[in-house]
């Protein structure tokens, strides 16, 4: 048994596949808002050869979510709970969500009293849901971290096992939502990723070739396609609906063939060796940076701004929309890294997070004061 799983890098050594999956997940996000929100994945019928080309690019990226919460999972499982760290993330959400108001205000967009409230408590109104759910994410592992140290790998991997029958497989089938994983948008979810993800920093995976786990990734996406196609075919054939690709159950997050495909390319992208000098450096300067990206396409301000703003790209040729596309995600991505770079200069000029962790702390501290004087 021993011999058939992959030893774990000592810890001394970076794995830069690590920061690969960061910058990945987040390109991943930009090109998924793109082709959908931004209305080219649904501009032709799903029979035309660039609605295939697009959504085979949508098939690739979907997983992006589940990459990012197995990252979490397997750097969190064997590091301590960080306060300032949260901290600097809820800043980190402020910090964008108050700059893209303020965007709105100067630009004299008409905006609502309800969308000015939201948008000054990001967190409180959820305008970002994936901030939110990781929040809970980071508040429940340290209590369950302990005990799966403790955990035998067979143990740990029947739990594993268990996990994803109930919340992917029968999570999946059309009709109510048996958890209340609301398609893979909730931290039950993100918290069966990060499972995962620990199980396979603990434990190793399967010594496979990396053509396999790469050849599974695309025929994973694949074959997420030709269940699309399908499924639009007999929505046109036998429901009389319209001829848009269909996508529904397929593109959720807990979707099994999703799964299977995140954690293959999660693998194979932790075995993927970084020799150069230049790119290391590169990836050690974008990693930390990736996140900006997110949170600035992902603003409610940002994102209405972008729907459908790229329905008019359907209509290139085949490889120019591929290529346009790939393109916008990056530029997408460097914009939010660029961005990411100032408000990081920012905090550190003015010590925003140090100043922030210290008023926490004397909070804590008086709170806890004054708990002990009550039980007395």
């Amino acid at each position: 048994m021993k011999e058939n799983v992959i030893k774990q890098v000592p810890v001394q050594e970076r794995i830069y596949g690590l920061d690969i999956i960061r910058i990945l997940s987040m390109y991943f996000v930009m090109l998924l808002h793109i082709l959908l929100n931004g209305g080219i994945l649904e501009a032709q019928a799903f029979t035309q050869l660039n609605t295939q080309l697009v959504a085979c690019l949508y098939f690739l990226g979907v997983v992006a979510v589940n990459l990012f919460a197995l990252l979490s999972g397997y750097l969190g499982i064997n590091s301590c709970f960080k306060r300032r760290r949260i901290i600097e993330l809820w800043l980190q959400v402020l910090f964008y969500s108050w700059l893209c108001l303020w965007g709105m205000i100067i630009s004299q967009r008409d905006l609502g009293l309800m969308e000015i409230v939201k948008a000054l408590f990001p967190t409180v109104f959820q305008q970002y849901w994936y901030f939110n759910a990781y929040l809970g994410v980071c508040f429940l592992a340290p209590l369950l971290k302990p005990g799966l140290k403790q955990l035998s790998q067979a143990s740990f991997l029947k739990i594993i096992l268990a996990g994803l029958f109930l919340f992917s497989v029968l999570g999946s089938i059309p009709g109510s939502d048996r958890y209340g994983l609301a398609g893979g948008y909730s931290v039950l979810w993100l918290l069966m990723m990060y499972l995962v993800g620990a199980y396979l920093k603990l434990h190793g995976y399967p010594h496979l070739k990396n053509v396999v786990y790469l050849g599974i990734y695309f025929l994973a996406s694949l074959a997420n396609l030709l269940i699309s196609d399908s499924l639009s075919w007999v929505k046109v054939r036998f429901l009389h609906g319209d001829d848009k690709l269909f996508l529904g159950v397929v593109i959720a997050y807990t979707n099994p063939l999703l799964v299977l495909e995140a954690v293959c390319l999660f693998i194979w992208l932790l075995r993927f060796p970084i020799k150069s000098l230049w790119l290391q450096k590169s990836l050690l300067s974008l990693s930390p940076l990736s996140f900006g990206a997110y949170l600035l396409q992902t603003n409610p301000f940002v994102y209405t701004i972008i729907t459908g703003a790229y329905t008019r790209l359907s209509i290139m040729k085949p490889w120019w929309l591929v290529l346009a596309v790939l393109g916008l995600a990056i530029l997408w991505l460097l914009a939010g890294c660029l961005l990411d770079y100032v408000r990081n200069l920012i905090f550190r000029k003015l010590k925003i997070v140090e100043h922030c962790d210290n008023l926490f702390s004397h909070f804590f501290h008086y709170l806890a004061v004054n708990l002990k004087e009550i039980k007395k």
